[in-house]
């Protein structure tokens, strides 16, 4: 439901100050990759400071607490940054493909996705890992990065743009609000191994999408409830959530004979 509202309806929303967080601490860590920001705390700091007041909260101590918050944020990434644990391949890379999933009747169906990555890292073995720096305060079990999409979506992505021979070694989440533990300040790693595929010869994600296919050309748009309804946009206009929202008719708005995109807005 959030994805068609999102992209089929065009409902717009307000950006929140969390958003804002995410999008300066994401620009440091792009430029202190790329040296154009000394990776000195300082540096970064200053940085942040020159934005910040373009940042719209709704009590002066709400933004006080969160430059607080954004200070220990830069503060993770830069042990991240300088722990080294892979090599640095690239930044802010925009990858984009159309793959064949499998359909629940056998068949195959065309997707397209696409996405930037924030960091591309190569590990000890010479395999590439996606890596995504989160700013947010919700942080997924570690029974739900087994099966992360975005996640499983960004393995898929370098598969397809690695040369021959040239493996995906997993992906990650890099938890700027969390410490990996109460005597190590660096950020929480959430890591997601590898894809393999199944009997089927696919992979979990790509079954995933194929499901997700299913749903977008059967116009079947639901709202289903679970732990993203706490940071949705959309809670106002949700039948699941508002009962003076009736359900929407789908019909003529999602007649297309093109791969489908099931990525996030650029």
């Amino acid at each position: 439901m959030k994805w068609f509202l999102d992209h089929e309806v065009h409902a717009e929303t307000l950006r929140g100050s969390s958003t804002a967080f995410g999008s300066i601490v994401h620009a440091i860590a792009d430029h202190v990759a790329k040296g154009d920001i000394p990776a000195e705390l300082e540096a970064m700091d200053s940085f942040v400071d020159s934005v910040w007041s373009a940042v719209d909260f709704d009590a002066v101590w709400r933004s006080d607490a969160e430059r607080q918050d954004a200070r220990r944020a830069l503060e993770r990434f830069l042990a991240y940054h300088r722990a080294q644990l892979r090599e640095l391949v690239d930044t802010e890379r925009y990858l984009q493909a159309t793959i064949e999933v499998p359909t629940s009747d056998g068949g195959t169906e065309r997707v397209h996705v696409r996405g930037f990555l924030d960091r591309i890292e190569r590990d000890e073995r010479g395999n590439v890992v996606a890596i995504d720096l989160k700013t947010m305060s919700n942080v997924p079990t570690k029974s739900e990065i087994s099966e992360h999409g975005q996640l499983g979506v960004y393995q898929l992505l370098l598969r397809e743009d690695s040369p021959e021979g040239v493996d995906v070694g997993g992906a990650a989440l890099i938890q700027l609000r969390k410490d990996t533990g109460v005597s190590d300040p660096e950020p929480k790693e959430q890591f997601q191994a590898a894809l393999s595929a199944t009997d089927t010869g696919s992979t979990w994600i790509e079954r995933a999408l194929g499901d997700a296919a299913r749903v977008i050309r059967g116009e079947d748009i639901v709202a289903s409830p679970g732990k993203q309804c706490s940071y949705c946009a959309f809670t106002a206009i949700c039948p699941e959530k508002n009962s003076q929202v009736s359900l929407l008719e789908l019909a003529d708005v999602t007649d297309r004979d093109g791969p489908i995109d099931t990525s996030e807005p650029a």
